[in-house]
């Protein structure tokens, strides 16, 4: 019997702190990857973590305040090929929803962001960037119809497949 090798994949989390239906964004710099943009808290599952842990941390990390696990709330997950610099890579992407948290956002990080948003859903994706333009759009619109799954990319083709939708 001859053994497939096993995909691996790197594993993001994403917070979209959200008050009065938009969401807290910072535009990034000085990352070399997506500088220029906003981008909600964010980042790699670190080995040994949880997505949950991944989570918490990135939302201290990089927007300073407390994010309790009941919190959150799983609102998608991306399964997608990397883009650009990633390309032949794949990731999975987890969003979470925090409606509820302790302090202020702000730029905890001034070194990786320099600017802070609350984006509303229907303008998001606009300011993300060419590669990711149709990504984060996409993901977007799949919260707001509850679509919980999708998959981004293959083939060089940057589409979407909604598995409610594929039938």
């Amino acid at each position: 019997m001859i053994k497939t090798p096993i995909q691996k994949a790197g594993i993001k989390v994403y917070v979209l702190l959200e008050r009065e239906d938009r969401f807290f964004a910072m535009r990034r710099i000085n990352t070399g990857f997506m500088d220029g943009f906003y981008t909600p808290p964010a980042g790699r599952v670190d080995e040994g973590e949880t997505f949950i842990d991944a989570a918490i941390r990135e939302t201290k990390e990089e927007a300073g305040i407390t994010v309790n696990p009941e919190a959150l709330d799983l609102v998608h997950i991306v399964h997608r090929e990397g883009t650009e610099r990633y390309k032949g890579t794949f990731w999975i992407d987890v969003f979470f929803k925090c409606l509820k948290w302790e302090g202020e956002p702000f730029i905890a990080e001034p070194n990786k962001s320099d600017e802070l948003r609350w984006i509303n859903y229907n303008e998001a994706g606009y300011d993300f960037g060419k590669s990711f333009d149709a990504y984060f759009k996409q993901v977007f619109l799949n919260i707001q119809k509850g679509i919980k799954f999708s998959i981004f990319g293959w083939n060089d083709e940057q589409r979407v497949v909604n598995l409610k939708e594929a039938g």
